[in-house]
């Protein structure tokens, strides 16, 4: 009756579908055009805010610095817009980006993409992914770059090594009530049968060694428990 999918590519994949069922497109790349609802995090403002934590605590020390990003898999639109985001934020700095990782597109191990790399000041990793690979990179005996890194990520391991101070700064998406807000959209989509489904707009957390261990922030971070 009803069906709850991320997927990557085009809307045009659901065209089979029956009219009468529900579908809801979960932090997907297919377009959804008014058709479908949607659910997900605003990755615009995803970027922008990784911008912003870092204009906040580095303010005017920020001219000079080098950036390098790990960006993920850049044909993703989702990618594509925390890109934008984060661009648009740095680029009244005058911070220099030296670098833009895809790592999701090398052929390559998973830290064998940053070997090649410059050293940079601060390190951005857009994808929980990203995030973990480039703690990896960290680890390794004798790793040429001491950078700050800010990442977007909810996994054990991304919230591990940012109480361990490996992450400096992680954004966390608040994927336990993305899967909560489909269910409750479909939910009342087939319960009210004329009802459209409306789009959910999903929030996030920036969260840093200060805050991690914040009532709010931990039912976030570890619903399950909670």
């Amino acid at each position: 009756e009803g069906i709850i999918v991320q997927m990557i590519g085009e809307a045009e994949e659901l065209e089979g579908i029956s009219s009468r069922v529900a579908v809801m497109l979960l932090e997907t790349d297919a377009s959804p055009e008014g058709v479908y609802a949607f659910t997900g995090p605003d990755n615009t403002a995803i970027g922008s805010a990784l911008a912003d934590a870092i204009k906040e605590d580095f303010g005017e020390e920020l001219s000079g610095k080098t950036v390098g990003i790990l960006s993920g898999n850049e044909e993703k639109l989702s990618t594509q817009q925390r890109l934008a985001g984060l661009h648009e934020g740095l680029a009244e700095t005058e911070a220099e980006i030296l670098w833009t990782i895809d790592c999701a597109n090398e052929q390559r191990g998973n830290t064998d993409a940053l070997q090649g790399a410059a050293p940079v000041d601060i390190v951005i990793a857009l994808e929980n992914d990203e995030t973990e690979r480039m703690i990896d990179y960290l680890q390794i005996e004798n790793a040429r770059m001491e950078s700050l890194l800010y990442g977007v990520g909810c996994s054990e391991k991304a919230v591990y090594y940012l109480d361990k101070g490996v992450i400096h700064m992680l954004l966390v998406p608040n994927e336990f009530n993305m899967g909560y807000q489909s269910m409750e959209a479909m939910a009342n989509q087939l319960h009210y049968r004329l009802t459209k489904a409306e789009d959910c707009q999903v929030d996030y957390l920036m969260v840093d060694r200060t805050n991690l261990y914040d009532e709010d922030n931990q039912k976030v971070l570890f619903p399950i428990v909670q």
